[in-house]
């Protein structure tokens, strides 16, 4: 174990992610140093998830496999609001919740309060982080935990925003990604600023970087986003929107306030006015009340709206939401299938969308060099899109435009032409 070393591990969500970013920068505050790869850290911090049963125990393996390098563990997020006992017993060196996050430094080594001295610097592979710009969620979606798991809704200063953009571009990073449990929430109580113009006041500001909006209902798609997407040319090209279920039995059971028509034509106008935007989604299947024909639904839907990505989970009750009353009548061995169908049908089409590419050249922001080739450098398109490419070290951190040669899956591959 090195002393007055640390490192951060994360499960779940970018909004777990941002947290742990802030973790890392009051770490270095305090005078400790990012542990290298080889390094066992003196602190190490397990940011958990608990959106799932796969989830929680993911964490809770997470947390067994650092305790028993000799590291002073310390546990957070959603699992400890969800289980905290379960944690405690494993005997960590402390358990906080999502409320007492930011005292973890200051608890187990006396740091300084989170600022924007200058001395943090991101590692190669974070130069696209994620910002917290809003907490908590009032939807209460029946299958889901977290709103009982997070803080009551909460949105950061516009100006604490736009501070923390310019502190990430200065620390290196090329991209940032606003999220929230619920970004599309986003209101300023102080000044009145919407999520919209959030955006447009980031712009104001001449910061040269990437943003990308995480997760956001279909809910919250207005035309006044829309426009934004059609006019910031720096706004990426990429809109997470999370379906569930493609079928209007199960949304309504689920409690997720649109239709699967509602949904269709909400991508289908931000496609008309944006042609070559990606969109992802998230798939929830085997929710109690999704029968045979409920799910081929689904499948359509994949197939009508032609996802670039689809992230696939298989439902699990969780106590505490209106669902779980309803048991869990699909097998385990039929939510495998139904997984494995929609991923199949999901790898069709995103392969049409990537195959799109091929003869194109797009602005790639640079993540890092691959391990066994300096020369190989791997990135991300403004449409979220992996890139494999050819091109000098140096290239890493900076967007540059790459000639697309080849796709395999979902991954492109390509040479810097210019940068």
């Amino acid at each position: 174990m090195t002393e007055g070393t640390f490192r951060v591990t994360t499960l779940g969500c970018k909004v777990n992610k941002a947290d742990s970013v802030d973790i890392e920068s009051r770490f270095v505050d305090s005078g400790l140093r990012r542990a290298d790869r080889d390094e066992v850290p003196e602190f190490w911090v397990i940011n958990t998830c608990a959106v799932t049963a796969a989830g929680l125990q993911k964490s809770r393996k997470t947390v067994r496999k650092c305790l028993k390098s000799g590291s002073k563990v310390i546990v957070t997020g959603c699992g400890v609001d969800f289980d905290r006992g379960a944690f405690d017993e494993m005997m960590p060196l402390g358990t906080f919740s999502n409320i007492e996050k930011g005292a973890i430094v200051s608890t187990v080594c006396e740091a300084a309060p989170w600022s924007t001295s200058g001395e943090f610097r991101f590692e190669a592979e974070t130069c696209r982080l994620p910002l917290k710009i809003q907490d908590g969620c009032t939807h209460n979606c029946a299958y889901c935990v977290v709103p009982g798991l997070r803080i009551s809704p909460w949105c950061l200063e516009k100006e604490r925003v736009i501070d923390k953009v310019k502190f990430y571009k200065e620390s290196g990073a090329g991209e940032i990604i606003l999220c929230g449990i619920d970004i599309g929430s986003y209101l300023d109580v102080s000044s009145g600023v919407d999520l919209v113009e959030l955006i447009e006041s980031i712009r104001k500001e001449d910061i040269d970087i990437w943003i990308r909006l995480s997760s956001i209902s279909p809910r919250d798609i207005t035309g006044r986003l829309i426009g934004l997407f059609e006019k910031d040319k720096s706004l990426c090209r990429h809109m997470h929107l999370p379906l569930q279920s493609g079928d209007d039995g199960v949304l309504e059971d689920m409690k997720r306030g649109y239709s699967a028509r509602e949904y269709l034509e909400k991508v289908e106008i931000v496609k008309e006015k944006v042609p070559d935007i990606s969109i992802t989604t998230d798939v929830l299947v085997g929710y109690p009340t999704e029968g045979e024909e409920a799910f081929d639904n689904t499948v359509e839907m994949v197939r009508k709206v032609g996802f670039s990505k689809v992230h696939v989970f298989k439902y699990s009750p969780r106590p505490g939401t209106d669902s779980f009353a309803m048991g869990d009548p699909v097998t385990g061995v039929e939510k495998k299938r139904r997984s494995r169908i929609v991923i199949d049908e999901s790898r069709k089409t995103a392969g049409i969308f990537h195959a799109s590419f091929i003869g194109r050249t797009v602005p790639v922001l640079v993540e890092e060099q691959s391990r066994g080739d300096r020369w190989r450098l791997l990135g991300r398109t403004e449409w979220y899109s992996r890139v494999n490419m050819i091109g000098p070290p140096c290239s890493v951190g900076r967007i540059v435009d790459v000639m697309i040669d080849g796709v395999e899956g979902s991954v492109l591959s390509g040479e810097i032409v210019s940068d």
